[in-house]
This record gives C-alpha cells, structure tokens and sequence, in this order.
C-alpha cells in the first residue's frame, strides 16, 4: 500500500454543538490541543461521603442503646397448644379459682408418654391434602296451565284443569263441608272441635290457589252455574278477610300449646346452666386439661415458682386439643392425651359426665327459641292490627244462637287479652334465664359486665349459645377420643391401655 500523510482534525470550543436539555448547566471545559500543562480534574460529586474513602457508610440502628426484649422460651415439642388463657388477675370468682389440678390426690402426668407421642421426628414430610367436591343439582320448574270457560256439562270453569285437580285433591283431606267451615270462620267459633292439621292444611295448601284464582273471588254469578269444584270453594272465596281469619283461628287452637312449650324450653335452658355449673366430672376434665396444656406449652407438670404456670383458659379453648396431634405418627392428640389421664382412676367418667350435663347435651337451641317467642309475638300483633285496622269487618248484626260472646270481634278481643298475659309470662321467664346464663359465662371466667346487656340483645343470645354448643362438640369429641383410647390403642400407638370396664 502506499503510505499517505496522516490527516489530524481537531474541534476547536467555539465550534462544539450546546449542551442538551435538562443535563448540568456546568460548562464543559475542552483543553485546546497543543496547550501545555494537565487536563483540569472533574468538578467534585455534590454528595457528600461519609467515611473513609472505599468503604460503604455505616448505618446505626435505630435502638441502639434500648435493651433487647426477653425472648419466650419455646415450647419443649416445638409447637404449642394454641389454647386462649385467662390473666391470673381475672380469676377471681370463677371456676378456675376453685380448681386444684396440682394436689396430692391428683396422680402424676404420665410425661414419658407425652414425650413419646409429641417429640418432633427428625425429618417429617407434609401429608397431602385433599379437597373435597360438592355436586349440586337444580330441581326443575314446572308451569302452570290456562283456564278454560266451561266443562261438558255447560257448568262454569273459572280455574284451570290442574289447579282444579290439585285443589280437589286438598278438598278430599277436609273433615268437613267447606260452607261450614265458612259460618265457622265467620263467627270465629274458636271452640269448634276443628284440629289445628286441618287449619294448617288448609293454609299452606288451598289457599295460595284460592287467592290466586282471581276469576273466582271476582265471581258475582249463582252458585249453581259453576262447576263442582268451584262451587265448594266459593263460599270461603266470599269471606273478607280470609287469610287472616285462618292465621288467627289457627293462632287461637295452637296457642296454650306453643305457651307451654316455650316455658318449657326456657326451664331447660336454665337447668343446662345449673348442670355446667355444678358437675363434678367437667371440674375434673378442665383441671386435667390445665396439667396437660401447661406440660405441653411448658415442659411443667406443678406449680412453678412465680406463678407462670397457666391456671385459667377460655372454653373455647378447648376444641383445640384435637388439633394438636402426635408427632411420632398415630393419630393421637392431646384430647386423647386428657383420657389417657382420667381413665385409670375415673374409668366410667363420659358416662356420668353425659348424665350431669343432660340438659346441656340436649336441645339448647337459644337463637331458636327467642325465634319461636319472636312467631309468638308476630301473631298477637296480627290479632292486634285486625281489631285495630279491620274491626268492621268482624262486626255482624245478627249472631246465632251458637255464636260465642256478642261476635267476631269480641271473640279477637279476649283471644289478644290472654295471648298478651301469656307473652309476658314467657318474656320474665326468659329475662331471669338470661341473667342466669351471663352469669355462668363470667363464672367460666368470661370478662363480661355485672349486669347483662337487655334481654332483646341479640349479643346475648348468640354468646350464650356459642358457649353451649362449644360444651356440646367437646363433650362429643371426649367421648370419641374414649372409645379410640379402649378401643384402638395400637392405632394411636399407646401402649399399656387398661381394657374397657
């Protein structure tokens, strides 16, 4: 190749294009070729370096000088049983105050047996899980039919073949002519010997069609032109007020019963409140209960010094021993653990537990019985709008010599005045039970006011229950756990169970 001369362009400062937008305003200084002396150094960064130069800053902690907070000694078999204590401070007048779980009649904790069943393994794989699936099916709808105008006969139809079907169905199921039964909700004979199945019958099942068939309420022509069906049903299609004729009748049969009935579940419900109270073999569970939970949150099984063994817990509290399962496999847990306590030297402690607690193991449906007081009242009150808002329609001229009293009315008026003596008897009674059952939530050591929120509280209702129902699924658990105890013993891996009394 041929060599050539070498061309050097060089840019003078004047000649360089401006600095962009939004970049440092700091003129760019450009060392002119051929100056002599060293390039200037770079301006200094604005930021300033804290430290030596080459190593990183050095944050304090915000803390610094505060003293580190005692950290919780762990559990001795690595979980704990997430029970919910009470403060010792709140015990007082509770049951938990009267408890000793650590006397010397008391035996010992077996706690090899507990370090057997729940010392963690070395290494233990998470059991998969399984999802259950749920189907659900749709019913399907059925439409109903038209109307014709006459039959064969030339006799009026004013409701369609199927509804005339099903209506002569429930018709079959009265004791008694349908014209009868009109003069008997007219004159409201509550003492006709009618029964309260027939007047729910025929609620629920005629008259949702009759007052659908509006051809026939309308109907203004002679019996005679209709057909058979239809004429039946026109006398009780005439009467005003029919709906609320039948409620009330049927209200004024059925009401000493539901009275009854209602004290009745009352009384219960207090007795369930005494039964917890006072049973022996719930005192001895609960204690068993506070040695097991204290073993196994805190490796203790007596009284520490100091005080920091747990001596009260929540009720609810109690479900959770069924989930603190056995770490050495089995399918033991500390509930069956409790069992494993009692049984030796209270071998037949479910049965009398179940016997103590009779009434609470039954139908203590609170929210369902201040339901039932809620339907009691709803019917005084619709006696009390139809004497209010359609007394003319219960006012007749003429009564018959059968009819009770002076009338209707007369009749709806008596049947409020003791329907309203009956409502305030259930509502004292519920009142002091309600009082009764707040008290026995503060005496299992819930922290509740001196005097219970009104009785009408549905706060009330709903705590109450709640604590019943937890008594009732433990006591159902107790019992499940002490059949696996004598029966299944190696499937849970407990050696050395007694045999089944």
């Amino acid at each position: 190749l041929n060599e050539a001369p070498w061309v050097v362009l060089t840019a003078t400062a004047s000649s360089l294009p401006p600095p962009p937008l939004g970049r440092s305003q700091n003129p760019v200084k450009v060392w002119p070729p051929g100056a002599k002396g060293k390039a200037p150094q770079p301006p200094p960064s604005k930021a300033k370096a804290k430290g030596p130069p080459g190593r990183p800053p050095v944050s304090k902690p915000s803390g610094a000088g505060a003293p580190a907070k005692k950290a919780a000694a762990p559990p001795p078999f690595g979980k704990r049983l997430h029970w919910r204590t009470i403060p010792a401070e709140s015990l007082e007048d509770t049951i938990f105050e009267e408890l000793r779980p650590w006397n010397e009649v008391a035996p010992p904790l077996d706690t090899r047996q507990l370090e057997r069943l729940f010392a963690p393994p070395p290494e233990r794989a998470p059991a998969p899980s399984s999802v259950a699936r749920r189907s659900f099916g749709k019913a399907p709808a059925s439409a109903p039919g038209a109307p014709g105008s006459k039959d064969l006969r030339g006799q009026v139809c004013l409701l369609d073949a199927k509804r005339a079907q099903n209506l002569a169905i429930v018709l079959r199921q009265v004791p008694l002519p349908l014209d009868e039964l009109s003069e008997v909700l007219r004159w409201m004979r509550v003492s006709h010997p009618i029964t309260p199945d027939t007047l729910e019958h025929l609620y629920e099942n005629l008259l949702p069609h009759l007052q659908e068939s509006t051809e026939l309420l309308e109907y203004a022509g002679p019996p005679e032109a209709l057909r058979d069906v239809e004429r039946q049903l026109l006398p009780l299609a005439r009467l005003p007020r029919l709906k609320a004729r039948l409620r009330t009748f049927l209200f004024s049969k059925v009401m000493p019963g539901q009275h009854s009935g209602l004290l009745e579940r009352i009384r219960i419900w207090r007795s369930a409140c005494s039964e917890v109270r006072d049973s022996k073999a719930l005192r001895r569970v609960l204690g068993t209960v506070l040695r097991v939970g204290n073993f196994l949150n805190h490796g203790i099984d007596a009284p520490v010094a100091g005080g920091g063994e747990v001596r009260g817990f929540a009720v609810e509290s109690l479900l959770r021993l069924r989930d603190f399962r056995a770490a050495q496999g089995g399918e033991a847990s500390a509930l069956h653990c409790v069992v494993l306590h009692l049984l030796p030297t209270d071998p037949r402690l479910v049965t009398q537990l179940r016997a103590e607690l009779e009434s609470c193991l039954g139908d203590v449906a609170i929210g369902a019985l201040r339901d039932s007081i809620g339907r009691f009242q709803s019917e005084i009150d619709l006696v009390q709008g139809e004497i209010e808002r359609f007394a003319d329609e219960y006012r007749l001229d003429t009564a018959p010599s059968d009819a009770e009293g002076s009338g209707p009315l007369a009749v709806l008026q008596r049947l409020l005045e003791d329907a309203n003596d009956m409502a305030r008897s259930i509502q004292v009674e519920l009142d002091d039970a309600l009082v009764v059952a707040w008290k026995l939530l503060g005496y299992f050591g819930e922290r509740r006011p001196e005097e219970p929120p009104p009785a009408r509280s549905d706060e009330v209702s709903e705590t109450v229950e709640r604590f019943f129902n937890t008594v009732r699924e433990f006591v159902a658990s107790l019992e499940e756990c002490w059949r696996d105890v004598l029966e299944q013993p190696r499937k849970l891996r407990l050696p050395g169970v007694p045999p089944a009394p």
